[in-house]
């Protein structure tokens, strides 16, 4: 059965643990997309400021071209400027496209567009317009391959996006699967492996009633062969020895009796062994009894005053039950006489409907605030108030003292 317990535990944590990686790895995935789409939109957007002041500037320069205005001259300027930066943009993003060398053969171009357009300027003020005329078809070549390379880049981004997207889709899917499979298995085993260990549980607690309730028994049985064998036969040695003292002279009878006065005083002994083995009768009134004398005894063998009240017909024919009920009272009274101080110790027991209550009083010290350990008397207490199926609890009283206070089921 532990080994059951152990192996369904450790699938579940193998499960978790794989069901942990794969879902770990999805995010590592969808991280890894969501930059990768963050830089092809970075890239895009440099690419089209970048067409777009090329355009600009070429604008410009047409105009100076057909107009020989200054004005167009310093607009051609400022759109240069710009380009020059979108160029250093474009080369630090080079790393981010799909195709680096697309990238480097835009900025290529670009430099050879300018280039065109300055010699255009140029060419435009030392020989006039018609000679502007004959390179003008260079500058349209270059355009129309920059604007080419420029949507293969495109193209070529997308087409990194969209396998990425693949990917994601794809681990995604698995992920799903792989959470959906592996939680229900985990929840599976999980539940197998608390129901295993809930009989485990419930076999232990059954072999622990059913040892101290053969502990129990035992006890009775050697305090009832106490009370039927050597208490009787002493009482028989006691009888013939009172006997045989008549018939002896005066000083062995005096001897002899004092042999019967040890002896009955071994009975008594053996008397008290029985009924501290033996305390409860074996009948449905019997923790009543067993209490009552119990009250007695410490009477009379102490200062403490201790008392006994009873609500309800007190009948219990589990003997297991009252033999526990009455050793938690047992050890509840003896803590309150040897380590308490207490003058005053009530002892009341109610029954009512399935339930028996148990609560035991005293006006002594009460709980230290600070306890080193849990003593073995108090361990023992809730220790017997589990395998019955009770609820054991143990607080100070007001204004000083210790309330041990016992509820259980009430077993027919």
């Amino acid at each position: 059965m532990k080994q059951r317990v152990v192996s369904g535990f450790s699938l579940t944590v193998v499960l978790l643990v794989i069901i942990g990686w794969f879902s770990y790895s999805s995010i590592l995935e969808f991280r890894a997309t969501a930059n990768l789409v963050s830089k092809a939109q970075n890239v895009a957007n440099i690419r089209e400021s970048l067409l777009t002041d090329v355009a600009s500037a070429e604008s410009e320069a047409r105009g100076y071209v057909i107009m020989g205005k200054d004005d167009y001259l310093d607009l051609y300027r400022k759109a240069v400027a710009d380009v020059r930066k979108s160029v250093d943009s474009m080369r630090s993003v080079r790393a981010d496209t799909a195709q680096p060398a697309l990238a480097d053969k835009i900025v290529e171009l670009v430099e050879m567009r300018l280039d065109r357009l300055r010699i255009t300027i140029e060419t435009k003020q030392a020989e006039g317009l018609d000679a502007v005329v004959g390179i003008a078809g260079i500058g349209k070549r270059l355009m129309d391959e920059l604007r080419a390379v420029s949507s293969e880049l495109e193209h070529a981004d997308k087409e990194a996006l969209n396998a990425a997207a693949y990917r994601l889709s794809k681990a995604s899917q698995r992920t799903t699967w792989i959470i959906g499979l592996g939680s229900f298995l985990a929840v599976l085993f999980h539940l197998m492996s608390t129901i295993a260990l809930g009989r485990a549980t419930a076999n232990r607690e059954r072999l622990e009633r059913s040892l101290m309730e053969v502990s129990e028994r035992e006890q009775r049985r050697i305090g009832q062969d106490l009370h039927d064998g050597l208490c009787q036969q002493l009482t028989g040695v006691s009888l013939l020895a009172r006997s045989l003292a008549k018939d002896l002279p005066a000083a062995a009878s005096s001897s002899l009796r004092q042999i019967v006065d040890l002896i009955n005083g071994c009975i008594e002994e053996t008397r008290l062994v029985t009924r501290g083995l033996h305390p409860v009768p074996d009948e449905p009134g019997g923790l009543t009894i067993g209490l009552r004398e119990m009250v007695e005894i410490v009477r009379t063998s102490s200062n403490l005053h201790c008392e006994l009240q009873i609500k309800g017909d007190l009948l219990l024919n589990d003997i297991a039950v009252a033999s526990n009920l009455y050793r938690i009272a047992q050890e509840a009274v003896r803590n309150a006489v040897r380590h308490s101080d207490a003058t005053l110790v009530s002892i009341a027991v109610e029954a009512a409907g399935d339930t028996v209550a148990l609560r035991i009083t005293d006006n002594g010290t009460g709980i230290p605030s600070v306890r080193e350990r849990t003593g073995l008397g108090l361990e023992i207490m809730k220790y017997r108030a589990f395998t019955i199926g009770g609820s054991l609890q143990i607080f100070s009283n007001h204004p000083r003292g210790t309330v041990v206070h016992f509820t259980s089921k009430q077993r027919s």
